[in-house]
Order: structure tokens, then sequence, then C-alpha cells
């Protein structure tokens, strides 16, 4: 069994896995979540992101898995870069 963040990136009907495992990066990415979703005392929340100059939206969803935190990400365009 392996400990650490797993982030899997869905395409389709398959998705590739990573996991890390640097307990500071992990901590540091779920902190960076939590406050740019507004998670901390909701399940659901939203935030801008942009990358090479395109905008996105990105709903982010809290929810529990076989006892531990677990984050679905849905990347999306925004409307004005599209």
């Amino acid at each position: 069994m392996t400990e650490g963040l797993e982030v899997t990136y869905m395409g389709g009907s398959f998705g590739i896995s990573e996991v890390i495992d640097n307990r500071k990066s992990i901590k540091t990415i779920i902190d960076e979540l939590v406050t740019q979703a507004e998670l901390e005392h909701k399940t659901r929340g939203t935030f801008k992101w942009i990358c090479d100059e395109r905008e996105y939206e990105i709903r982010a969803e809290q929810y529990e898995s076989f006892g531990e935190s677990a984050f679905r990400l849905i990347l999306k365009k925004s409307k004005k870069s599209a």
C-alpha cells in the first residue's frame, strides 16, 4: 500500500494516476485547494485558474472515500476565453 496523495487525470473513459508522497507538498496542495475553492465550511466550490493565457473555472468537490478526504476537480474553459 502506497501512502500519499493520489492524483488521477481522466480523459474520456480512462485515467492515469500518479502518487505524490512528499508530505509537505501534499499539505501545500490540499491547503491551497481548500483555500481557493473556499471549502473550509462547505463541500463544493469554484475558483478561477489561468494557464497559457486561457482562463479556466475549476469546480471542486470534497467527499469522503474509505475514511479519507477526497477531492474531485472539474476543469472548464471560461466562456471569456473560448
